[in-house]
């Protein structure tokens, strides 16, 4: 009776740590399956939260997690290269040119957009102009700043964000040619996003 009391303490104690283990990949996976929803409210998530209780229906469903969970990660790759392309094509309607100037700007609020999506636009847009300066924020209170550096002396990135922040509240900082900032209160971001406007076009 002893030794089974042992042999059932040691299963318990295997449920119980897979359990954490799993717990956290169940979490992983809903911020994936929330950030797809964000793109298609359609999508539905084709597994749900484990309800078994033996540890072999656990590493069962645990074969299955993982497969969901890179399945949702190359659905939402994919997805957000598709974006970023179609919001490119739109964006290239917003650059405006500067007077006196060799250089153009765009600036942008997205609505719910990742950081890491707004980088993989930002270099996109890099690429096709290299006298573009890019304030590229979101409504999640991120922005990042690109200026070509041949202009970083003159008007750096972190010179940009400072002046944002000082309007939306926020930390920020980076190199001169490309910063970031968070924590901005997005209530005040859209009206000092087209300060900074005026604020850009005075210090070139």
């Amino acid at each position: 009776i002893v030794g089974q009391s042992n042999v059932d303490a040691f299963v318990e104690h295997q449920f119980n740590q897979w359990s954490q283990k799993i717990s956290k990949k169940w979490k992983d996976y809903t911020a994936l399956v929330d950030k797809i929803q964000a793109i298609d409210s359609s999508w539905t998530a084709p597994i749900t939260l484990f309800k078994g209780s033996t540890l072999e229906e656990g590493q069962h469903y645990e074969k299955e997690l993982l497969a969901a969970i890179k399945s949702a990660d190359k659905w939402l790759s994919k997805a957000q290269s598709e974006q970023g392309s179609d919001e490119l094509d739109r964006l290239r309607q917003d650059i405006v040119s500067i007077p006196n100037s060799d250089y153009r700007l765009i600036i942008k609020k997205f609505e719910n957009y990742e950081l890491s999506l707004i980088r993989t636009i930002s270099d996109q847009l890099a690429s096709q102009d290299q006298q573009l300066i890019m304030v590229l924020a979101s409504s999640k209170g991120n922005c990042l700043v690109k200026v070509p550096k041949s202009m970083s002396a003159t008007l750096s990135a972190p010179d940009i964000i400072n002046q944002l922040t000082q309007w939306t509240g926020g930390k920020g900082g980076g190199r001169p040619d490309m910063a970031q900032a968070g924590g901005l209160d997005e209530s005040k971001l859209s009206e000092a996003l087209d300060q900074l406007k005026d604020h850009v076009f005075t210090n070139l």
